[in-house]
């Protein structure tokens, strides 16, 4: 829970997505939650493989390891 000072101390963009007046935010917010295809972004972007989660606890390229 937020008290009320907490809301005045927002600014008014956050007040725009929260009422869902922001469209770009507010479609994106409707997606649908894939895990797989989140952890499967992240890993392409250290260079990995997708479809293995066990690639996150390796170095990523760069890192001298």
């Amino acid at each position: 829970m937020t008290s009320d000072s907490a809301a005045a101390d927002r600014p008014g963009w956050v007040e725009r997505v929260n009422a869902g007046e922001v469209p770009a935010i507010t479609l994106e917010a409707r997606r649908e939650f894939e895990p797989g295809a989140l952890l499967d972004a992240a890993l392409a972007r250290r260079g990995r493989a997708a479809g293995d989660p066990a690639a996150f606890c390796a170095p990523g390229p760069g890192t001298g390891e």
